[in-house]
């Protein structure tokens, strides 16, 4: 992860950890998988969707904090996305 250069999630001030970039990466694939674009639908299912729970290891982010993850790396989640294309 820190090859390609994904930066740590940023959360609020409010004292929690920051959220592991591979584990904010799963989440990316496997929403885009299944269809969710909308970073309050991916808050959703965190909540709701056991195989989602599994994969990122219960964490539980918001839509705030995810949408900054996508923000923020946006040009490493789109060279991810292409290497794995089979367009």
């Amino acid at each position: 992860m820190k090859k390609i250069g994904f930066k740590y999630a940023k959360t609020k001030n409010t004292g929690r950890k920051l959220y592991n970039p591979s584990d904010m990466l799963k989440l990316y694939i496997y929403a885009y998988l299944n269809v969710v674009r909308a970073s309050r639908k991916f808050e959703n299912e965190c909540d709701r969707n056991i195989e989602l729970m599994w994969l990122i290891n219960d964490l539980k982010p918001d839509f705030k904090t995810i949408a900054n993850f996508r923000k923020d790396n946006k040009e490493r989640l789109e060279k991810v996305f292409k290497e794995f294309s089979i367009i």
